[in-house]
């Protein structure tokens, strides 16, 4: 069985893919890429979306050409979906990414400055204050447990959970400093902590993935010897190796017995071949299916579920900038476990099936948006995003070395994961990221300050009075 395509549809492909690729240039200056060469995009905020686009679209739209049973991800089947719905898949994901770029564009072309806040980041960058970053580590080690084991009150678990991710600042200080000669010690190894705890109590691989982002964009920005196939199969590799681990360790979690336990690499494959889906490249693929979500969301909307018509503008405005410790009552809408109870839950017979339990299934942000009000949300809420985007871009662009490194270890992950969630989640997740960046970022500086002066204060005491330092 194939994907139903017209030329048509190979000819909107082609032409998402090429603008896709062309906007590549969006991902750093012009010194920078004379600099970074291919470096730059995963080392740019953009870059970070660009690289989701092409994984969770246009590379698993490539996939899906090759095999879109074994590789299928959906109960309906995308090959009864109709050329017209694919067609329109491809022209929606286009004006998706146009919007999403003039969105940075407009960013760039205003050259915000960074703040003063951000640009003093460089101060962080010394082995003195290490004993700061030890606490932070602590500290962040601490709220995650607090925050995964869901001993903090209701109203403070998203800001405990956003702030838990501040050991990134550590970790990537303590990278930076070590790939710079400076002596750091074991304490980049230390710091590493928290992110396993945080993978231990909840196991998702966009958590591996962000500890890792602390580690190696430090390794790129600084090391000149990395290719671009050792990149490509190191990303690949790293992918595949966590997907088996993940769902390995959370089927140790649940308790579940595999079906077939294997002693050897010749009995898992047997194994794999066997229950297919099961296979770590099977896992992968399924995993990125945006195109998928975007696809059955087109073929079901407003065919079988209508528009949701929800105000995306005022729910962001209060999602994203009043706290529910302030508003206890704010409303709380998981759009992806919706999703997966309505267009997910779609029928072999193209009837939907309620299921009694819902699950975080990503319905990407075209998709989302498009559920809301066809095309015009599409454009109007790409363009926010890329607004956001654009922003943080702009900030990573008009900063020093250690400032850029860190605004893209903190906020890339978040910014590429944006792409697969519902747009009212993805805007506003960035947004409280930035506010508590920029806040926990003031006060370290403060304590930093704070910590220098009265170190100054006790050398002039040593100078004033030398007879107590003998």
């Amino acid at each position: 069985m194939t994907l139903d395509l017209t030329l048509l549809t190979w000819f909107l492909f082609l032409v998402t893919t090429l603008l896709w690729a062309a906007s590549s240039m969006l991902a750093g200056g012009r010194a920078l890429r004379r600099t970074l060469t291919w470096r730059v995009i995963p080392l740019s905020l953009f870059g970070f979306a660009w690289l989701a686009f092409g994984a969770l679209f246009i590379m698993r739209f490539v996939i899906l050409l090759y095999d879109p049973v074994y590789f299928g991800a959906t109960n309906y089947s995308l090959t009864k979906i109709s050329a017209a719905d694919l067609s329109k898949s491809w022209l929606y994901l286009g004006i998706c990414w146009v919007a999403f770029c003039t969105g940075v564009g407009l960013m760039l072309l205003w050259g915000l400055q960074a703040p003063t806040v951000i640009l003093r980041l460089e101060d962080l960058a010394s082995p003195r204050n290490v004993e700061l970053m030890d606490i932070i580590a602590v500290v962040t080690t601490v709220l995650t447990v607090l925050t995964k084991e869901l001993w903090l009150p209701r109203s403070l678990l998203t800001l405990g959970g956003h702030l838990s991710s501040l050991y990134i600042l550590p970790l990537m200080l303590s990278w930076l400093l070590y790939f710079q000669g400076q002596d750091i010690g074991r304490r980049r190894y230390y710091y590493i902590i928290p992110g396993l705890v945080s993978y231990l109590l909840d196991p998702y691989r966009q958590t591996l993935l962000f500890l890792t982002a602390g580690i190696c964009l430090p390794a790129m920005r600084m090391k000149k010897g990395i290719s671009l196939v050792k990149f490509l199969v190191g990303v690949l590799t790293f992918l595949t190796v966590i997907t088996v681990i993940t769902y390995s360790y959370r089927d140790y979690l649940s308790g579940e017995e595999t079906r077939y336990e294997a002693t050897s690499f010749a009995e898992q494959w047997e194994t794999w071949e066997l229950q297919p889906y099961k296979s770590p490249w099977v896992r992968l693929a399924t995993r990125f299916h945006g195109f998928d979500s975007l696809a059955l969301t087109i073929f079901a909307v407003p065919q079988y579920i209508p528009y949701s018509h929800k105000n995306i503008f005022s729910e962001l405005m209060v999602r994203g900038f009043i706290p529910r410790a302030i508003f206890p009552t704010k409303p709380e809408r998981a759009q992806a476990r919706e999703f997966s109870t309505s267009i997910w839950a779609l029928g072999r017979r193209g009837f939907v099936e309620r299921r009694v339990s819902s699950s975080m299934i990503a319905p990407s942000l075209p998709g989302d948006l498009f559920s809301v009000n066809g095309v015009t949300a599409i454009i109007f809420g790409s363009l926010i995003y890329g607004l956001l985007v654009g922003l943080l871009e702009n900030w990573a662009r008009t900063s020093g070395l250690t400032a850029s490194c860190i605004l893209v270890g903190f906020f890339g992950v978040g910014v590429a994961g944006g792409l697969e969630r519902d747009f009212v989640l993805a805007a506003s997740s960035l947004i409280h990221n930035l506010i508590i960046f920029l806040v926990a970022v003031f006060i370290l500086q403060y304590l930093t300050v704070t910590k220098a002066s009265n170190r100054e204060k006790i050398k002039q005491r040593k100078k004033s009075y030398p007879i107590f330092t003998r």
